[in-house]
């Protein structure tokens, strides 16, 4: 999980975070950015946990046709191994 200041930590430790979210979550960094720049930084930020993690970008078109509208928001696949 990242982001900036003490809400990504917080809500980690809430009981309001859905506990099917909490098991997937290996981690916590503080990032500078947001978007695509926090995304990235993130990632470099965890690469040590995200070893073993492959991430897979949908096409733009594909994203549009799964969702349903346009723009649609980027799915990120994340698989162990």
């Amino acid at each position: 999980m990242a982001g900036s200041a003490d809400f990504k930590t917080e809500l980690s430790q809430s009981d309001m975070f859905d506990p099917r979210l909490q098991a997937v979550v290996l981690g916590v960094v503080d990032v500078s950015y947001g978007g695509d720049n926090g995304f990235s930084q993130a990632i470099e930020l965890s690469s040590d946990m995200l070893s073993n993690v492959k991430f897979v970008q949908a096409s733009a078109s594909s994203t549009a046709h799964h969702c349903g509208r346009w723009p649609c928001p980027p799915l990120w696949s994340l698989s162990n191994g």
